[in-house]
Order: structure tokens, then sequence, then C-alpha cells
């Protein structure tokens, strides 16, 4: 009695696990909608505005990752400083030779810092980022 008792419970579970995958497979094929139809996009404006929005989103995206990167630095270097605002500037025009190359940073702190331990940590911040140092300012208030 017992065999036929898990092997009841078996099939039953084996059901409730397969479930899901049935109504994927018999629901409707289209499961993942595209943010632009591509059959739909016919005029050229369309594909420039995508493009743009693209550019925009990868800029954004680069600056957020360098903003994290120095701040991370920052916390690693120093323990009496806190960040309070991380201002990167690239340049941004893709048709030119040095799109995306950072133009300048401008590091806002609060706390403490003395002048060797602020160029140690503006060094610090050009040899990770692979920029000249007189790109970097620190802001210090107190």
């Amino acid at each position: 009695m017992r065999k036929y008792l898990k092997f009841i419970l078996s099939i039953i579970i084996l059901a409730v696990i397969m479930q899901p995958l049935i109504k994927l497979n018999t629901a409707d094929k289209n499961v993942f909608v595209p943010l632009y139809n591509s059959e739909e996009i016919t005029d050229n404006w369309e594909i420039k505005d995508i493009e743009t929005v693209q550019q925009v989103q990868i800029i954004k995206m680069y600056k957020q990752r360098v903003e994290s990167a120095i701040s991370a630095i920052i916390s690693e270097s120093s323990n009496n400083t806190e960040v309070t605002d991380i201002s990167v500037y690239i340049h941004e025009d893709i048709n030119k030779k040095n799109f995306g190359e950072i133009h300048s940073i401008e590091i806002k702190l609060i706390g403490y810092l003395k002048d060797t331990e602020r160029i140690k940590l503006i060094k610090e911040i050009a040899e990770s980022l692979e920029i000249a140092d007189n790109k970097i300012t620190i802001k210090i208030t107190e």
C-alpha cells in the first residue's frame, strides 16, 4: 500500500512542478515583448531616436560606474571623510575622436584631509582611471 501511495504522491508533485511549464508552452509564443519591434520601425527618424536614447543610457551608466569606483577608492583610502557628491564630466559627442574621455571630475567631501593625503588620493584616483591628475578636483567642507 505504501508503494502505491508514494507513487501517487510523486505523480502529483511532478504535475505541480510541471504545470507552469505546460502553461508556458501552450500560452502565447511571444513571452518576451521587445522594447522596439523592428518590423514596425520603418522611419529613419525612429532609428535615430533609439540610437540617441541608447547613447544617453550608455553615458549615464559609464558615469555611474566611474562615480562608484571613485567612492570605493575614497572609502578605502580615507577614514575621516565622507563623499557628498561626485560629478564626472566626459566628452559626450559620439562623432568626435575623444568620445567617452573624462574631461574633469569634481569630488565633494565632508571631513578633514591633509594636503599630502589629498594629493595622494588624487593620484590614486587618477591612476585607477588612467587620467591626468589635473583633471581631478577635491573640495572639502568640514
